[in-house]
């Protein structure tokens, strides 16, 4: 056969050749087009290559740039699925094979370019509701594709209430993408959900979600009035309760006489689920009501129907005496009331505290209905007895009762901030206390000082307990409270308080007694006033030209006017000051401006000094001139060979001796001023103050050399800075001596310290 085959395809091959030889010679020519499916990286390729006239079998070869290919016939296309996308180079080859060389050759060939774009998806699926927990709380799974099935890094969540999350994720964690999200309340929500994709893709999918809890629903009716006078004529009104507000789907009556029956809503249905009903004769039946939702949810009913002439009762209960002195022990009585004397066929109470209990009774019981109950602690319990009376009538009662301990109580009181401005008061304020948080009924206070006082409370005042009350005079006083409560429980407390006396104010006024304004002797009068009364004990006067004064008030004598008189230098304006020490150290001070015009345009001045420091001293300068004039310099020598400028300099002497300190002023309309005075400092090897013997016993003996002649006041002091005595002398310029008595002062270090101002001195001493 073989050898038939090949004789058959010669023959063919020299008819073709001699064919050829008549005809114009066609080339093949290779061609296709391809339609691509991005996501599933599948190209299928349409073969429109053309086949020449030359001799040979034609096939195609088709190579996918991937490394793969395959042989068609030479017109056939192909499809072909990539496992990655990208760019790849398609070429399609025809080959002609030649049965008389037996060989094949290439005859034609094409390449094109075939890109494979990346693809990839979002898209989440809600996998349940974690209702035993919360109905809120959804489960969102992602569901990621990638035609490249490459795994997502980030996945970020919108759940359409403001809330969004995103999450990481590792290019190797193989899933799943779950999340978990509560709402805070149901609704339909628009989740959104972006995947990003290893190597950059990204999507997005967003699609509405229905968070609502699950199913839950409820059945109940009731018998409404009807426009017929037969009583034996009855309505019932279903009363459907959905959770989710989904409406009934069919409602199923038991009239309780056989007679039932059920009825279709549609789900557009917006009236009332009325149901007549005729019953034969009056009773007692139990109606029920079956009601099945839109969704499934079913829910029944069923009551007792009194049709005919109903019977009319009540329930009531009393609260009796207990028998036992336990008070967590209570009794009760029910109280029946029935039109028709029919009796309590049943009595259920529920005494509040979870624990409650029925008792059946015969039709021919008579006795009392009553009931003991142990609660376990005190407190306030809804106690309600429910009554089923023998013929069908119910009723129930509810009251409130307290089950508390024997009162126990305590009394107590705490002392209120007072005004400053009013000594001698003092506020209260009770603080009750009671086991069983009853009100005070009665407050009485007892202020220690004889005046007391009783107040009434209402049982429902809220405000707070207090009380101000006044003494007449400071000390110490035992306060007492006492609470008596509503119930009779009463209680007592007493303290100790301390009224201090009122603090000590004191002022001064200062007038001045003018003559005329162009006057140098000025009068001034003191007007001292202390609250309470004080007494003056001394009184110092500044004149403001330096020339200052302090008079000590004699205690034995009556108070006498406190006026001077003074003659200032020259005219100026001068600060003029006045300072009392009351009795008990009370101080109090007054100042004014004393004005003394010139009568003359005669133009001078004046200084003043004092002492800062050891050999220290502060100048200031007055001028004396026109209204119309002002000064515009002042210049200073201190005598030592120094000099300064300004209205108010300091000098420091390096030695002790006599100095003459002069001043120089010049106003603006050329008027000059020379004034001059003599400054005494103490020198350097001489100290200005001097204590023999030292160490001393009893006797202590004081050198004070003073620059110049005034009061000088006398401290000693312990080591610790704190004043023992103090005393005041008169000091004249030069030498000066005074012995003081110190055997009472413990020994121990000690300082003596002379002071006006003008000086200061100080020595040490120890005493044995």
């Amino acid at each position: 056969m073989r050898k038939l085959y090949a004789l058959l395809a010669g023959f063919l091959f020299t008819l073709l050749a001699i064919d050829s030889n008549a005809l114009p010679v066609t080339p093949d020519v290779a061609n296709f087009s391809f339609s691509i499916q991005h996501e599933a990286k599948v190209v299928v390729f349409t073969n429109t290559s053309s086949i020449g006239n030359e001799p040979g079998v034609r096939r195609a070869y088709w190579n996918f740039g991937d490394g793969t290919g395959n042989w068609t016939p030479p017109l056939q296309g192909t499809q072909h699925q990539y496992q990655h996308p990208g760019t790849y180079t398609v070429c399609l080859k025809i080959f002609r094979y030649r049965p008389n060389l037996n060989d094949s050759v290439l005859s034609a060939q094409v390449c094109k370019t075939v890109v494979i774009n990346t693809v990839c998806k979002a898209n989440f699926e809600q996998i349940g509701e974690a209702a035993n927990t919360n109905p809120l709380l959804v489960i969102l799974r992602a569901l990621p594709w990638h035609n490249d099935e490459k795994r997502p890094v980030r996945i970020c969540w919108d759940f359409g209430d403001g809330k969004d999350t995103c999450i990481q994720y590792s290019n190797t964690n193989p899933g799943p993408y779950t999340v978990r999200h509560r709402y805070n309340s149901p609704g339909v929500y628009n989740v959104c959900i972006r995947i990003l994709y290893q190597g950059g893709c990204e999507a997005v999918k967003c699609k509405e979600i229905r968070v609502f809890p699950p199913d839950s629903c409820r059945a109940n009716f009731e018998k409404v009035p009807t426009p017929s006078n037969n009583p034996l004529k009855v309505a019932f009104r279903a009363l459907p309760e959905h959770n989710n507000n989904k409406k009934p789907q069919r409602i199923c009556w038991q009239f309780g006489d056989g007679k039932d029956t059920c009825i279709n809503y549609p789900a557009t249905y917006n009236g009332q689920y009325l149901v007549y009903h005729r019953y034969n004769q009056p009773g007692r039946y139990e109606v029920c009501v079956g009601i099945r939702y839109y969704g499934g949810c079913e829910a029944r009913k069923c009551e007792n129907v009194i049709i005919g002439r109903p019977d009319s009762c009540r329930a009531d209960f009393e609260r009796l005496p207990s028998v036992t002195p336990n008070p967590l022990d209570a009794a009760f009585k029910a109280i029946p009331w029935h039109n028709n004397n029919k009796k309590p066929r049943r009595i259920c109470w529920q005494f509040g505290d979870g624990r409650d209990t029925c008792i059946s009774y015969p039709e021919n019981y008579n006795g009392i209905y009553g009931i003991r109950h142990l609660y376990p602690e005190p407190g306030r319990y809804e106690v309600c007895v429910n009554i089923d009376y023998f013929g069908g009538c119910e009723s129930r009662q509810c009251k409130g009762i307290i089950i508390q301990r024997p009162d126990s109580c305590r009394a107590n009181f705490e002392r209120l901030p007072v005004n400053a401005t009013t000594p001698l008061t003092a506020g209260f304020k009770a603080l009750p206390w009671h086991n069983n948080n009853k009100k005070p009924k009665t407050i009485c206070w007892q202020f220690g000082d004889g005046r007391d006082t009783c107040i009434q409370y209402p049982e429902n005042y809220t405000g707070n307990y207090q009380v101000i009350h006044r003494y007449l005079q400071p000390g110490d006083y035992n306060v007492c409270v006492g609470i008596i409560y509503y119930g009779g429980c009463d209680a007592r407390k007493c303290k100790e308080i301390n009224i201090p006396p009122p603090p000590v104010t004191c002022q001064v006024r200062l007038l001045e007694i003018t003559p005329s304004i162009s006057s140098l002797v000025r009068g001034f009068l003191a007007v001292p006033h202390a609250t309470p009364a004080r007494r003056p004990v001394r009184i110092c006067w500044y004149f403001g030209d330096g020339d200052d004064t302090c008079i000590m008030i004699d205690p034995q004598q009556p108070l006498p006017d406190l006026m001077i008189r003074h003659t200032y230098p020259a005219p100026g304006n001068y600060r003029a000051c006045v300072k009392i020490l009351f009795d008990g150290g009370c101080r109090a001070e007054d100042c004014k401006e004393v004005v003394i015009r010139s009568a003359t345009n005669i133009c001078g001045g004046f200084m003043t000094d004092s002492l800062t420091g050891p050999r220290s001293y502060r100048f200031r300068g007055f001028s004396i001139h026109a209204p119309n004039d002002e000064v515009v310099g002042y210049r200073w020598t201190f005598g030592d060979g120094s000099s300064a400028e300004g209205r108010e300099v300091t000098h420091v002497y390096q030695q002790g001796g006599d100095y003459e300190v002069c001043m120089y002023t010049r106003t603006r309309l050329g008027c000059l001023t020379k004034v001059c005075r003599t400054v005494r400092v103490p020198g350097n090897n001489e100290p200005a103050l001097v204590l023999t013997p030292n160490p001393v016993i009893n006797n202590l003996h004081a050198r004070f050399r003073s620059t110049h002649t005034e009061q000088v006041t006398i401290r000693l002091l312990n080591n610790n800075g704190v004043p023992l005595r103090t005393l005041v002398r008169n000091a004249t310029t030069g030498i000066n001596q005074w012995d003081f008595e110190v055997g009472s002062l413990l020994p121990g270090l000690y300082s003596l310290v002379v002071q006006s101002p003008n000086q200061l001195a100080s020595a040490i001493f120890i005493k044995q």
